[in-house]
């Protein structure tokens, strides 16, 4: 076991700048046997151990936090506890048991881990992250959810990850190491525990190397997943929301690009399979928008995605000059790239640096000069021939060459005949909203 846990340590570099660390303890055979470890081979290093009274087990969960304080007594080792009425708490926010056990839990860990600059340590296995792989695939995954639990997580380790159930049973044999047993673990009403007690011991009767061989098939998934991710990164930071660079994507990395541009979109939530699909919808214009949690919908302007409230009774976005911005572009690009030319109405001819522009809304007085037209118009009365809303109007993103006060660009409208691109530009604008 010893080997193992130095090997994930090494592997994953869990203990890097660490000199405190904050041991999640059940006390249970897995958390007593990490407890039992690093008191034993890591001197240097400041132990806090962190205990958390579900209190769904009544006088069984008393027992293990008073088996967890005794414990933490012989080792004088500081020991900080709490208790929660989980029952309680999941019945008022409507979440599972499970959920709201696992949240509470986490995040009276993260309030001990901040107080103490330290990482959190919790005790999950090899074991325990293949029953999450089974779970995962019994309710439809990704690559992610095969990988299962992830040996480092932000602030928080899991050394044990290499380590398997019988190794733990063994080294707390060997060690004369005292625990407690949750009753809960021996029910088969669990989707995990039928899993855990029924279903991985015939595959081990099929295969005695059978655990071994799932960390070897999760650890070519990761590697794979890590490249797939990395790859969908880069590209997510080049297409800038254009939907015509997204539909060329190959699957593999398109939905990995959506769930990038959703998670941008509307932080902190949790992104399911079918938020991906309407995006796929929405770019491939079978719908027209789709709500996202947070109140927010997803719709296409100018041939870009953009979030707007979803309470808006109609789709117009409320200016932000932070939204948009040029990109510069060779002739020789443009001539080469046939993306760029489906975007004409967003090019304009860079006659001078990109710092003589500027992003506004419509000024009273603003002129403009419509390509095709050989005019001048005062942009009002154009927003009247065109029949573009009030409310629109002022919302919408004008770009302004502040050396001669021309209108360059106008939203909706397109670009004005004296910046239009032509044989003798050598530099391009793109303008780009995101």
């Amino acid at each position: 076991m010893k080997d193992k846990i130095s090997r994930a340590i090494k592997d994953f570099n869990l203990l890097e700048n660490t000199c405190s660390i904050v041991i999640g303890v059940s006390g249970g055979m897995d958390s007593v046997s990490l407890l039992h470890f690093f008191v034993n081979n890591f001197k240097n290093i400041k132990i806090i151990v962190a205990h958390v009274n579900h209190n769904l087990r009544g006088r069984e969960s008393l027992r293990d936090e008073n088996f967890v304080k005794k414990l933490c007594d012989n080792l004088k080792i500081e020991c900080i506890t709490g208790s929660f009425d989980i029952l309680k708490i999941s019945k008022i926010k409507k979440t599972g048991i499970e959920e709201t056990a696992r949240k509470i839990r986490y995040d009276f860990f993260e309030k001990i881990s901040k107080k103490n600059n330290s990482k959190i340590a919790t005790a999950h296995t090899l074991s325990d992250n293949i029953e999450t792989v089974f779970l995962n695939l019994t309710r439809g995954c990704s690559l992610s959810g095969i990988m299962g639990i992830p040996a480092k997580r932000d602030n928080i380790i899991r050394p044990m990850i290499y380590v398997t159930r019988t190794e733990i049973e063994n080294y707390v044999k060997n060690n004369k190491l005292s625990y407690v047993s949750d009753s809960s673990n021996f029910s088969n009403i669990y989707s995990r525990n039928k899993i855990r007690n029924i279903i991985i011991p015939e595959f081990v009767k099929i295969n005695k190397k059978f655990e071994q061989n799932i960390a070897r098939f999760i650890a070519n998934i990761r590697i794979e997943n890590e490249y797939l991710d990395k790859l969908s990164k880069e590209i997510f930071f080049k297409i800038n929301f254009e939907c015509e660079k997204i539909k060329i994507l190959p699957d593999a990395l398109k939905n990995r690009v959506f769930k990038l541009i959703l998670n941008y979109f509307s932080t902190n939530i949790n992104i399911e399979s079918k938020h991906i699909k309407l995006a796929d919808y929405l770019v491939n214009n079978r719908i027209h928008a789709f709500n996202l949690p947070g109140n927010k919908k997803l719709i296409i302007k100018n041939g870009f995605l953009v979030c707007e409230d979803s309470n808006k009774t109609e789709n117009f976005k409320s200016f932000d000059s932070k939204n948009f911005f040029i990109r510069v572009i060779s002739a020789q690009d443009l001539n080469l790239n046939f993306k760029y030319k489906e975007s004409r109405d967003f090019l304009f001819d860079l006659k001078k640096d990109v710092s003589n522009f500027e992003f506004r809304t419509k000024k009273e007085g603003d002129v403009f000069c419509p390509q095709k037209r050989g005019c001048t118009k005062i942009l009002r009365k154009l927003f009247n021939e065109l029949k573009i809303p009030v409310k629109k109007r002022k919302e919408l993103g004008i770009l302004v060459d502040k050396s001669r006060g021309d209108l360059v660009w106008v939203e909706s409208i397109g670009v004005s005949e004296k910046y239009k691109i032509n044989n003798n530009s050598k530099l391009i604008g793109q303008i780009c909203i995101k």
